[in-house]
């Protein structure tokens, strides 16, 4: 099942990733996607500073969405509720 849009939690600078909910139906799922995944959906374009990660995430936050319900999908224990997306996912994807 896809899982469907929820919230936008914001940037975990100790972690280093950008934090978000989905909804499996009523089970919410947190959702983080690492920095260097954010750089590498922006390509060059974000690699030189300290962007916006609010605004790096709003900008493809349809293609995060579609990677963490895909790993989400592919989990064989769904019992951590949890989702996480690394740079490795995003190569991966734009296969």
């Amino acid at each position: 099942m896809a899982l469907m849009r929820g919230a936008a939690v914001g940037y975990d600078a100790d972690k280093m990733c950008f934090r978000f909910t989905m909804t499996d139906g009523l089970t919410a799922i947190d959702c983080e996607v690492s920095n260097a995944a954010l750089v590498e959906l922006g390509g060059s374009r974000w690699k030189g500073g300290y962007p916006d990660h609010a605004a790096q995430f709003a900008e493809y936050r349809a293609a995060i969405e579609e990677i963490a319900s895909k790993l989400y999908d592919a989990q064989t224990d769904r019992k951590s509720r949890r989702v996480r997306i690394f740079s490795k996912h995003v190569f991966k994807s734009k296969k």
